[in-house]
C-alpha cells in the first residue's frame, strides 16, 4: 500500500522541481523531503527520481506514479470535503413517531421535502415503546414520543405540549368544573365495570394518559 503522505511530498517535489522548494510548499526539511521519497521507493522497489544538480528527473517507474497519484491525491481530497461537509437539507433522515404527533406533522415535513429535493424523509409510526427501542438500535435518527423514555441511553427533551379534548356521547354528564373522582364514575358508566376495579387498576393511567389537560411531546436521541 502506499503511504498518501510519502506520495504527497513525491507529487509536490515533481511539481516544483527540487527538493529545497518542496521543503518549502510541504513546510519540511530537505531531508525530510528526500526521506519520504527514499521510503517510496523502498516500498515500490522501484527507483522514481534521478537527483541532479538541475533538479530531479523522473523515471519511468516515477513518471507512472506521479500521473496516477496525482488522481488518488484529489480523490483523497474530494474524500474529506464529502465526509466533513454536513449538509442541512440532503440526504436520508429517519422519523419515528406515534401516529397523533405524525399525522399533524406529515404535511409539513412534505412541504420541506418539496422545498429541498435531495432531503428524503423516512417516517414511520409506532407506538411510543418501538420508538424508544428504535433509537437504541439506531435503526432511526429522530424519536418524537408522548412518554419520557426511562433507559438512561436515551437522551430526551421536551419540545411541546398538546391539549387533548374528551369527547362523550350526549346522556353523559357534563364534567366540566367536577373533582377527577366524578372522572372515575364518568369512564365507570361508559365502560360498563365497577368503580373498584376501575379505581384500582386502571383508572390512574387513563387519566394520565388520556385525560390530562396536556400531552408531552419529546425530542428523543440516542
Amino acid at each position: 500500500m502506499v503511504n498518501p503522505v510519502w506520495l504527497k511530498t513525491f507529487c509536490t517535489l515533481v511539481d516544483v522541481g527540487t527538493f529545497t522548494k518542496a521543503a518549502d510548499k510541504c513546510y519540511m526539511t530537505q531531508s525530510g523531503v528526500s526521506q519520504h521519497v527514499r521510503k517510496l521507493e523502498d516500498s515500490l522497489s522501484s527507483t522514481l527520481v534521478i537527483r541532479g544538480k538541475k533538479g530531479v528527473v523522473l523515471t519511468e517507474a516515477g513518471q507512472q506514479l506521479y500521473r496516477q497519484g496525482k488522481d488518488v491525491l484529489q480523490t483523497l481530497d474530494n474524500l474529506a470535503v464529502t465526509i466533513s461537509r454536513d449538509p442541512g437539507y440532503e440526504g436520508e433522515v429517519r422519523i419515528m413517531s406515534p401516529g397523533s404527533v405524525g399525522l399533524r406533522l406529515y404535511t409539513r415535513l412534505l412541504d420541506l421535502q418539496v422545498t429541498y429535493p435531495a432531503l428524503t424523509i423516512n417516517y414511520r409510526f409506532a407506538p411510543n415503546g418501538d420508538v424508544h427501542k428504535a433509537i437504541l438500535n439506531n435503526t432511526i435518527d429522530i424519536g418524537l414520543t408522548t412518554a419520557c423514555p426511562v433507559d438512561p441511553n436515551i437522551q430526551s427533551e421536551p419540545i411541546g405540549e398538546e391539549p387533548l379534548l374528551l369527547v362523550t356521547p350526549r346522556h353523559i354528564k357534563d364534567l366540566h368544573g367536577k373533582h377527577s373522582a366524578n372522572l372515575d364514575s364518568l369512564i365507570t358508566q361508559m365502560l360498563g365495570i365497577t368503580q373498584s376495579y376501575y379505581l384500582g387498576r386502571t383508572s390512574s393511567n387513563i387519566k394520565r394518559r388520556s385525560y390530562a389537560p396536556l400531552s408531552n411531546l419529546v425530542f428523543l436521541t440516542k
